[in-house]
Formats: structure tokens, C-alpha cells, sequence
């Protein structure tokens, strides 16, 4: 008895010792396929010719990403250096824990800075990481479909080397940032799986198991790890919801179902939680410049859409002249080419697509789906909502009519970026066939010879084809020069400059809304002086219509003559004209000169002139204003149940000069011999309902002055009230009345300034009496 106890327990060691030398083996496989794309991501990207000290690329959006996710990530300044004269007064340090817990990609930044020394570096370095942490999560995930090495390693490093990975790039530092998407997708494998996700089977059958590891590690990715891009995120609910009734009906059962609509309500959750919990620690003054500003619309969801032929055609820039000339040809021929021709797989991913549209389309021969067909079923999926007037289109227009334009399923664009999930299956189909054709070529012609004789000559000619067809070239460093002159010019700025010193940049440009301020001038552009410096504050960044932007607007369009002392009395100490934004940079330069009675200072490559203020506002002995009581009170305004107030500066006018005014205001103002509008616009669009405005003006002299509120009604220009101001030299506020209709838009506020009196308009305030 006893011998057969000792032989029990002898053959329990050998069995978890021989589980544990497979785990070691496992691990030690992994390593080494982590160490052999390693070297070759350096050889195919090119990496050793790069400067890692300077941006790999500085224009476009990757200047929006040096700021906002790079050097913001490390420093917490943006809202303290940027929207001048309104920026924060100190920063908001429970960002970094904030960002560590909901931002995780934040912490790979830190990673990437602790290694680099700097904000540049850094995100270098994290954008060379997510190569290598999608290879490894994939491999991870390929393995646990089954599909073993070299097949594995094969998927692998094809999918961490898309060409959208090296398309996007840092310019898109969020998209090239897709190593949780593979732990995504597997998890939507999972939910097809005899035993369902958080289930364990007991004696009356399945039951609910809170201790599943499983959910537990489910959670974490989709609330702490992955909720830093809202588009993955999104993309996985909206897949889960999808998959989940198919793999429901595909077990006969409703776990399934509940299981993966459960899943994709958790995934929306910290979209819907996030902003509100950034607006409750958010400092209130922020509100001044940031008031999150839409950037899409309806309509959005066939701007960015998933075109089929463009998976399938070569890579933009091919290195075989024939193919990159057909995909020109194609470019050039057809409308809406535009972030969507990322999304190009090559050749071999281009064939596993189409083997998971073939596999989810063909009939079964058996009951029993196999992996591939749940992964055709995905893509096939993926396919229906993200292409041109597909599902995505229907959500929008749906959310449209339910509730409206502003509603963020409206606004949903961008879903050619789901060809990350279409990839990872594609390029999973693609290695499996391959597989399944090497064995077969094995069983049909040399079934003596041994495996590895017919494997790996296949496997090793097809990835190296593979990396041929869907990288035309290795990673471009762009426009280095370019940085490192910003670097010696805002370096001798800085150093002659106070920490906290304001800027004035001229012109004015409003994010995303700029779009291109001329042609090859990206509106973000005016985040340069930002990244290249470390104290001094900026106007640039403010959302449209907030306080900030405003201001800013009126005080861009005074003459040097007025702007000069009013940008002295909000304590700017220069002014930065970015020359590569204006048509005429000799117009803008000599008024200021003349005003200043100095010559700017220029950058070495001739981008920039900064002119220094403080001499002038020295000489004409012009203190700063008390910005405290200013910021008070357009809180106030802001907090006034839903009153907006328009500056004469924000408004147009045919016959009135802006007026910088000794309160910090700016107003428009016309003598008596002038005739026409004093102030019209500015073309709001207001909610149906019942509004108050209170026309703030001056008259010097007596007479009529004519106000009206137009709106754009069914192609028409209508009447919403009309007034008549009768006085005599005095300040007015005078009150009108109006009601807006559905369908009403393009608001004008108007004063008609007739001849022989003098008027000064300082603004409109708009007032909602329904509430």
C-alpha cells in the first residue's frame, strides 16, 4: 500500500515537473522570439540611422502629440503655458495619478523618459516600444488560438509591423499604440468557448464564479489598461455586442449573449466616466479656454470610412514600380482617400483576408466551428460596420434623429482604424493556410522527409516576401534641422526672458479648426514655441468660443498702434509672428517695427520673428492690469445659466476700428461721417426657444441708431426682432427680444450706425428665458 502511495506522489512530481520544464520552455521560447524580431525590426526599420535626440517627426500631428501626450504626460503644463493671458496659475498635479491609472499609456511615456532624459526622447522611445509590445502580445495571443512557431512568430511580427504601424507612426502616436488589441480579440474568441467567461460547471451545471481568474484579468484591460483610447475601446463593444448573439446561437445558450453585451457596457464605461471625472478635478478657471470643443459632425462616419479594395491594394509607395504606380492610380482616380489608405495589409495580409471572408462565408461541413471561422465570422463583422455607408453609417444617422448632432454616436468617425482587429485575424488566416498548405505539400510530394525540410524554406520565404511587399522603406526622420533650429532660437529667448513670460502669437489660429493656415502650414505648428521651450506661456490652444478665444481673436485683428499697449495691459512681455503662416510677412513686420522702433529677432531658418515688448511697455510706462477680477468675472458669465456674451472684437463690421479700451476690452466704435454696420454677425446657432439680448453700445450726439436679430430660416434671411435706439450722448443697454425656431441658423446681431452720430458697440449678451 504504501508503494503504491510513494509511486502516487512520484508520478504527481514528475507530472508538475514536466509542467514546469514546459512553462520554462515556453518562456524561453518567447525570449528568443522577442530578441529575434528585435534585431530584425532594427534591420527592416532602420533604426540605428535615427536621431533619437530630436522628433522622428515634427509637423502635422505629431506636434499635437509631442504636447499634449508627450511633454504634458512628464511636465503637467499645458493649461498652465498655453491659452494666455487666461492659463491656469499653477498646475494640476493630480493629473500624474489620474493619467497613471486611466492614461496607462502614460506610464510606457515615463518608461520612455526615464531611458531618454527628455520629453523628445521619450516618445521616440515609446513609439519604438509599441513594436516591440505588439509582437509580444500577439505571439502571446496567436499561441493561446493555437498556432505554433515558426507560424507563430510569423503572424506575429507581420502585425506589429502593418504597414499602418509605420504609416501612422508618431504623427498618430494613439493608433500606432495597438498592443492591447490582440488581448482584445482574444477575448472576443473567448466568448465562443464551451465555457463561458466568469462560469464554472458544478454539480447543477454552470454557474456564475466571481473568482474566475480569467474575468478578473478581463476587467483590468478593459477599465485600467485599455481605457486610454476610446477607439479601441469603442471597437470592442461594438464587436462584443456583434459576436456575442452568433456565439449564443453557435452554444445554444445565453451566456454567451449576456456575457459579451456585459463585457461591452463595462468597455463604454470609463468613455462615459472619464470626461465627467476630468471636469470634477478640473480647475474651474480651465473653462475660460477649454470647453472640449467638437471636432466631428454627422457625416463623420463616411469622412474616415473602411474601403475593402484599399486593404487589398499594395502599400502607398511600393518598392516594385508597377504596384505602387496601381495604387497611385487608384488614389488619384477615387474621392475620400485620406487617413483610410493606411490601411493597406500587403500582400500575405491581404490573402488572409480574404480566406476569413471565405471562411465565414462558405458553408460548414460539420456543426463544429474551428477558429479560423470565428475569426472570418469577426472580420467579416468588422467589415459590415466600418465600411462606407455600412453599419457605422446607420448608428450615426440613427443617433442623429434620437438625439441630435452633438451626440457622440453622431459625431463617431474614424472607423478605418477597426483594421487593427481585421489584421490581427488576417494575418492569423494567413499563417494558418500557410501552415496547412506546407503539411500538405509535405504529405502530397516527400512524406519521408521531415517537417522542418519543407517548413521552413516556406516559412522563411514567404515572411521575407512578406516584409519586401509591405514595407516600402524604413522609418523616415523628418524635418530634424527644422528642430533643432527651434531649439537655439526659443533657448536665447528663454534665456533672456523671466520664468512665466507671456507670448502673443500672431496669427491667430484656432485648433483643428485652422485646419491648414497655408499650404504645408499645419495649424499645429504654433505648438513648436511650446515644445521647445520650458517657462514661457503662449495664446495658443484655446477651444472655440471660450472666453480665451475670444479675446484672443478681437486682440489679433488691433494694429500694432492699439495692440502693442493692450497687449501691454495684459502683462505680455513679446510677440512671436510665425512667418510661415502669413502671405506677407514684410506687411506684418514693418508696422510692428515702426510701432516698436526695433527690429525682431529672427530664427535661423527664417520661420520665426519675435519682437520684444517690454522696452515699450517700460517707455510708455503702461502697467498690467489685475487679471484676477477679469477672470472673476467672465466665471461669472460662464456660470449665468447659459448667457453668452459677444465682444464687438468677435464680431464684423463694415464701417467700425477696434478700440482697445482702458478696462481690457476691446470694442468697435465709428465716427459721425461713417454709415453702415457697426457690428453683424456672428452667424450663432442657437437652440428653439425664447432668448433676451442686451445690445451694450454708446452714442456720442443725438439720433437713431437701427438694431435687428437675423437668422437663415429655409434658405431666407428673417427677421427675429427689430429695434430702434433713440438717445443722446450716453452708454445704453438696450434689451430686444426674440424667439428661435427649429430649423433657424446663422444669428446676426446687428447695429446700423447712420450718418451724423457717433456710436461705440462693446458687445452683445445673449440670454435664454425658457429656462
Amino acid at each position: 500500500m504504501t508503494s503504491i502511495i510513494r509511486r502516487s506522489v512520484d508520478a504527481d512530481q514528475i507530472k508538475k515537473r514536466q509542467a514546469f520544464e514546459k512553462r520554462v520552455r515556453a518562456a524561453g521560447q518567447a525570449i528568443l522570439a522577442l530578441i529575434l524580431f528585435s534585431i530584425l525590426f532594427v534591420w527592416v526599420g532602420g533604426i540605428t540611422r535615427l536621431d533619437l535626440n530630436a522628433p522622428l517627426v515634427y509637423n502635422g500631428d505629431a506636434l499635437w502629440m509631442l504636447a499634449y501626450y508627450d511633454q504634458d504626460y512628464i511636465n503637467d503644463d499645458i493649461n498652465v503655458r498655453l491659452h494666455a493671458p487666461f492659463e491656469l496659475q499653477s498646475k494640476e498635479t493630480w493629473r500624474y495619478a489620474y493619467d497613471a491609472l486611466q492614461h496607462s499609456n502614460s506610464n510606457l511615456m515615463w518608461a520612455g523618459y526615464l531611458v531618454g532624459g527628455n520629453t523628445i526622447s521619450a516618445m521616440n522611445y515609446y513609439y519604438l516600444a509599441t513594436f516591440l509590445l505588439i509582437f509580444a502580445s500577439a505571439y502571446w495571443v496567436i499561441g493561446r488560438l493555437g498556432l505554433s512557431n515558426p507560424f507563430r512568430f510569423g503572424a506575429a511580427t507581420l502585425y506589429a509591423l502593418m504597414p499602418y504601424h509605420f504609416q501612422r507612426s508618431v504623427g498618430h502616436l494613439y493608433e500606432s499604440s495597438y498592443y492591447l488589441i490582440p488581448l482584445l480579440a482574444l477575448v472576443l474568441v473567448l466568448l465562443w468557448q464551451a465555457r463561458p467567461l466568469a462560469y464554472r460547471i458544478g454539480p447543477g451545471g454552470w454557474r456564475f464564479d466571481i473568482r474566475d481568474r480569467r474575468l478578473w484579468l478581463v476587467l483590468a484591460l478593459l477599465i485600467l489598461l485599455g481605457s486610454f483610447h476610446p477607439y479601441h475601446q469603442f471597437f470592442f463593444a461594438a464587436l462584443a455586442v456583434s459576436v456575442a448573439p452568433f456565439a449564443g446561437w453557435y452554444r445554444q445558450s445565453w451566456r454567451p449573449v449576456l456575457i459579451g453585451f456585459g463585457l461591452a457596457v463595462i468597455a463604454l464605461v470609463p468613455l462615459v466616466v472619464q470626461p465627467a471625472i476630468e471636469r470634477w478635478l478640473a480647475d474651474p478657471q480651465l473653462a475660460l479656454a477649454i470647453n472640449n470643443q467638437s471636432i466631428s459632425g454627422y457625416g463623420g462616419a463616411e469622412t474616415f470610412p473602411l474601403k475593402m479594395i484599399q486593404i487589398i491594394l499594395p502599400v502607398q509607395g511600393h518598392r516594385w514600380p508597377l504596384l505602387a504606380h496601381v495604387r497611385a492610380a487608384y488614389d488619384a482616380a477615387h474621392p475620400l482617400n485620406n487617413e483610410n489608405s493606411t490601411t493597406s495589409l500587403g500582400l500575405i495580409g491581404a490573402i488572409g483576408f480574404l480566406i476569413c471572408l471565405f471562411a465565414a462565408l462558405l458553408p460548414s461541413r460539420s456543426d463544429r466551428l474551428g477558429t479560423l471561422r470565428i475569426a472570418g465570422l469577426i472580420v467579416l463583422i468588422c467589415v459590415l460596420i466600418a465600411s462606407m455607408g455600412g453599419v457605422s453609417s446607420m448608428i450615426s444617422t440613427a443617433s442623429n434623429w434620437l438625439f441630435g448632432p452633438t451626440f457622440p454616436l453622431t459625431e463617431a468617425r474614424g472607423w478605418n482604424r477597426i483594421i487593427l482587429f481585421i489584421g490581427f485575424f488576417a494575418y492569423f488566416a494567413a499563417f494558418w493556410a500557410l501552415r496547412y498548405s506546407l503539411l500538405w505539400l509535405r504529405r502530397r510530394w516527400i512524406p519521408t522527409s521531415a517537417a522542418a525540410v519543407v517548413i521552413w524554406p516556406g516559412f522563411i520565404a514567404v515572411l521575407a516576401f512578406a516584409l519586401w511587399d509591405q514595407i516600402p522603406s524604413p522609418i523616415q526622420q523628418q524635418n530634424p534641422s527644422t528642430f533643432y533650429s527651434d531649439q537655439r532660437f526659443f533657448a536665447q529667448i528663454e534665456h533672456e526672458f523671466p520664468a512665466g513670460s507671456r507670448v502673443f502669437q500672431y496669427p491667430f489660429v484656432i485648433h483643428h479648426a485652422s485646419d491648414w493656415v497655408l499650404p504645408g502650414v499645419y495649424y499645429t505648428d504654433q505648438l513648436r514655441p511650446y515644445i521647445s521651450t520650458q517657462t514661457l506661456h503662449f495664446t495658443f490652444g484655446g477651444d472655440l468660443n471660450t472666453p480665451q478665444l475670444l479675446w484672443y481673436e478681437a486682440a489679433s485683428q488691433l494694429t500694432p498702434d492699439q495692440q502693442a499697449p493692450y497687449l501691454c495691459a495684459y502683462g505680455f512681455s513679446g510677440l512671436l509672428l510665425h512667418r510661415n503662416m502669413v502671405k506677407d510677412v514684410a506687411a506684418v513686420e514693418r508696422p510692428w517695427q515702426e510701432q516698436l522702433g526695433a527690429a525682431p529677432i529672427v530664427s535661423q531658418d527664417a520661420q520665426f520673428a519675435f519682437f520684444d515688448l517690454r522696452p515699450y511697455c517700460t517707455n510708455h510706462a503702461i502697467a498690467p492690469l489685475d487679471l484676477d477680477p477679469i477672470r472673476v468675472h467672465l466665471m461669472q458669465q460662464l456660470a449665468d445659466r447659459g448667457t453668452r456674451y459677444l465682444g464687438a472684437g468677435d464680431m464684423p463690421s463694415t464701417i467700425g476700428k477696434l478700440r482697445a479700451d482702458a478696462d481690457g476690452s476691446i470694442s468697435r466704435s465709428a465716427a459721425a461721417d461713417g454709415e453702415g454696420f457697426l457690428v453683424y454677425g456672428p452667424y450663432l446657432d442657437l437652440a428653439a426657444g425664447h432668448y433676451s439680448s442686451a445690445f451694450d453700445l454708446a452714442l456720442d450726439g443725438n439720433g437713431a441708431v437701427p438694431i435687428d436679430v437675423t437668422a437663415q430660416r429655409n434658405g431666407q434671411t428673417v427677421s427675429l426682432t427689430q429695434a430702434i435706439l433713440t438717445g443722446s450722448t450716453a452708454r445704453y443697454q438696450k434689451l430686444v427680444e426674440f424667439e428661435v425656431k427649429a430649423g433657424d441658423a446663422s444669428l446676426e446681431f446687428r447695429v446700423y450706425k447712420p450718418r451724423g452720430i457717433s456710436a461705440q458697440v462693446f458687445g452683445v449678451a445673449i440670454h435664454p428665458l425658457d429656462q
